[in-house]
């Protein structure tokens, strides 16, 4: 039977193929309620696709034959479906494209000005604007958060949509996502970010207010998710798990009531948990924990906002790695990072590596990615710069692109707005950063 809707994510990265898109089976259960029926694709699914597969996002479109196709995408693959759109637009005449995800902040009206074939773009959490736009897109046009053609052909839209109730949303589809090889369960109990870090997209994706599903509907969640998954492997996917203490506490205590016997890993910042958070989160499973410290500089760290201090943030990772594995992720590459400042964050992985405390505290050290929309790139975006080597494919790992990509690459070099990731800022002594973070990883592996 045809579906109304083709959903296709559009997600490419760090540990690819081992979660099903929670957003889309958020939304395939959203739509489904209200009588629209989906089929969705995931593009981790095969490890060739990467964000220069053209012909697999057009095969996909081709092979569908529904009357709307939804995609979700990260930033990284905004270039990928422009130039795949670009293949296929004269085919889509009668039929319905809309877009959404974290990936269109900052993007959505240079978005459609560039992509005739795309009839929305939605930005801001998703379930009750698309089900709307498919139903009523003229009332859609009228919502926060929904960009679209006016009568004229002029770009109308500003802002994002309105924050969900998350405990009125129909549960994942977690079904579709049995039998598929997933290695882990996506765990989603909250939404939102209440920081104001001004690299970072997720203020302009939801603004600052954070929204939380209650403790009960969480956890049937969850177990409705390992019911179907069949792994106790858990990543929690809330962008600061530890905000709320008190739900911290109240959580735990109601996984440890129902013997989950899982497995899991969460984001935190190093201001908002305590040992007795750690303990509690230790004793029912947590075995990872992943803190954004962003920089290894006071000084950095307040030209971002981040509202975190070092010496503080140094002392809770220690005593977080006497309870779970740490990563301890850096951000390098601000336009106003000295190489100074730069080496100080290094000294701070090397401490970092010689803890010496019950579990290892690995650094991670990222090339600072441009987001359109954030409050860094509009300040700084006149310093974008492209580098067809290094910048481009990196955090790609072995990617290499297939034989087709020249359409993706004139996108990227065309507009350093809708293909931001593939760019970096200027900043102080670049190569010289390089060498040292190439050095300080090579003896991370040897050690």
């Amino acid at each position: 039977m045809r579906p109304d809707v083709d959903l296709i994510s559009l997600r490419f990265g760090h540990r690819r193929g081992s979660i099903p898109p929670i957003a889309l089976l958020s939304l395939t259960a959203s739509l489904g309620r209200d009588g629209i029926s989906c089929c969705l694709t995931d593009a981790q699914f095969n490890p060739r696709i990467n964000p220069f597969s053209v012909d697999a996002v057009v095969s996909w479109i081709r092979r569908s034959d529904a009357p709307v196709i939804a995609f979700s995408v990260f930033n990284d693959a905004i270039p990928l479906l422009i130039a795949s759109l670009d293949v296929v637009k004269d085919e889509l005449q009668g039929r319905r494209v809309f877009v959404g995800g974290p990936g269109v902040v900052g993007v959505a009206r240079p978005l459609l000005e560039r992509a005739p074939a795309i009839e929305m773009v939605i930005v801001g959490e998703g379930e009750t604007a698309l089900s709307i736009a498919i139903k009523e897109p003229h009332r859609a046009k009228s919502l926060a958060g929904v960009y679209a053609r006016s009568a004229d052909g002029n770009v109308s839209g500003a802002g994002m949509t309105l924050r969900e109730n998350l405990n009125a949303l129909a549960q994942p589809s977690w079904n579709w996502a049995a039998g598929k090889g997933y290695s882990a369960v996506p765990w989603s109990t909250m939404r939102g970010c209440p920081f104001d870090c001004q690299f970072c997209e997720i203020k302009t994706f939801m603004g600052r207010r954070v929204t939380m599903r209650s403790i009960s509907e969480a956890l049937e969640d969850l177990e409705c998710a390992i019911a179907a998954m069949g792994t106790r492997t858990v990543w929690v996917l809330d962008d600061t798990f530890t905000v709320n203490k008190h739900r911290v506490i109240t959580l735990c205590r109601e996984l440890y009531r129902r013997k989950l016997g899982i497995s899991f890993e969460i984001f935190s910042r190093a201001d908002t948990i305590d040992i007795e958070m750690m303990e509690s989160l230790a004793e029912v499973g947590c075995a990872h924990v992943f803190f954004g410290l962003d920089g290894g500089d006071d000084e950095v760290l307040n030209r971002i906002a981040k509202g975190l201090k070092l010496d503080a943030a140094e002392q809770t990772v220690r005593h977080a790695a006497r309870y779970f594995r740490v990563t301890a992720s850096f951000v390098w590459g601000y336009p106003f990072e000295s190489l100074d400042a730069f080496r100080r964050m290094l000294l701070l992985g090397e401490r970092f590596c010689g803890l010496g405390e019950r579990f290892p505290v690995r650094p991670q050290f990222h090339m600072l990615s441009p987001s359109a929309g954030t409050p860094l790139f509009e300040q700084f975006k006149s310093t974008l710069t492209l580098d067809l080597g290094e910048t481009l494919f990196r955090n790609r790992g072995s990617i290499r692109p297939p034989g087709n990509y020249s359409a993706v690459l004139e996108v990227i070099a065309a507009d350093p707005v809708l293909a931001a990731p593939f760019y970096r800022y200027q900043t102080p002594e670049i190569e010289m950063k390089r060498l040292e973070i190439e050095s300080f990883n090579a003896e991370l592996k040897q050690g």
